[in-house]
């Protein structure tokens, strides 16, 4: 091979040549100065650079690597924990798609995070869900007690009267007892409409549960309904207190039945000279209204249920009275609460949100 002054640059007459890379065996960085008349020729050889050069880059191949192997395992491992809740709820909902409907996912972390705030919605949900298939199951269950009752208390009158229908076809009565037969045939008859009525009542309140809201003056409508009691049995000893203006926000015809059918159950329940009593008062933001009788009371058994459907009947009432004053009652946001006991009497008392409040 030539020398490697000779593969050198020329330097230039009055410096020195700039760097080269000169090749022969190895490589070399060289430069050539000119000092008088003679050359001088400085080389440095590259593959020490190179080789560092390659030991970089094999380390930092080999760093990348091992960080994105370390980044891969720490982003799978807050992964795996991220998830973690998600596989929870999937357990949960797995579960009570197969019956067990109490099943809830446990809640974790924060509301800040999305899975927080997601395994809270989802717990909202599912007792939301519940409560709903909860107050379904209790509507059934009431829908088909109602009807059997309606069908029980609908075949009583029903029956009676085809009973005296076919006395009086077949002339098995005698001329004389005829009018009593047609009377309690009118009675049964009479009884069986007033079931339907307030059966049809009922249907409405559960179809429409908001009634209407307006000023009605609850004095007024009480003193009124004491008088139309009045009318219908003069002789009951029948006392009536109230303020001069006692006003609610509600429905003044629903209110007028509420009065109607608390002093139809007096009159329904008690002998004919046994006091009662109509009070309206101020209570704080509320109006209240108690209608009190010194009559037999009733039992605990049918005192825990006096405000169900066909709850008790009997005497004339279709068992419905009391369940259309709970419906009206709960339809103006108020208050129904029963006092009674046996030979103690029996007070309703009713409170309703007052016309300001």
């Amino acid at each position: 091979a030539a020398p490697l002054l000779d593969r050198a640059p020329a330097p230039p007459a009055d410096g020195s040549a700039g760097p080269a890379t000169t090749l022969d065996a190895g490589t070399w960085r060289a430069v050539t100065v000119r000092a008088g008349g003679a050359v001088v020729l400085i080389a440095l050889p590259l593959a020490p650079v190179r080789e560092t050069v390659r030991r970089l880059v094999l380390v930092e191949l080999a760093g990348g690597l091992t960080v994105l192997l370390l980044l891969a395992g720490f982003a799978r491992v807050l992964l795996v924990r991220g998830l973690r809740p998600l596989d929870r709820i999937t357990g949960t909902a797995t579960a009570i798609a197969g019956g067990d409907l109490d099943r809830r996912v446990p809640v974790e972390g924060s509301e800040r995070t999305e899975v927080g705030r997601l395994t809270r919605a989802v717990d909202g949900m599912l007792a939301r869900l519940q409560s709903a298939i909860a107050a379904r199951a209790r509507s059934e269950e009431r829908l088909r007690t109602f009807v059997a009752d309606a069908s029980h208390e609908l075949r009583t009158p029903l029956t009676s009267i085809r009973g005296y229908l076919h006395l009086l076809r077949h002339d098995m009565v005698e001329p004389a007892r005829r009018p009593e037969v047609l009377r309690r045939g009118d009675e049964e008859a009479t009884r069986m409409s007033r079931i339907l009525d307030d059966l049809l009542y009922l249907a409405r309140l559960d179809a429409e549960p908001r009634l209407g809201r307006e000023t009605v003056d609850l004095a007024e409508v009480a003193r009124e309904s004491v008088a139309d009691a009045l009318a219908v049995q003069p002789g009951r000893p029948l006392r009536f207190t109230a303020p001069p203006v006692a006003t609610v926000r509600g429905d003044a015809d629903a209110l007028r039945q509420v009065l109607a059918n608390l002093l139809a159950n007096v009159r329904a329940h008690t002998p004919a000279g046994t006091p009662a009593v109509v009070d309206v008062r101020r209570s704080g933001d509320r109006v209240e209204v108690a209608v009190r009788d010194e009559g037999p009371g009733m039992p605990p058994e049918l005192a825990a249920r006096a405000f169900d459907r066909f709850s008790h009947g009997g005497a004339g009432g279709s068992g419905l009275g009391l369940a259309i004053v709970a419906e009206i009652v709960a339809a103006h946001d108020g208050e129904l609460g029963l006092e009674t006991a046996e030979g103690a009497g029996t007070t309703v008392r009713i409170r309703l949100p007052g016309a300001d409040s």
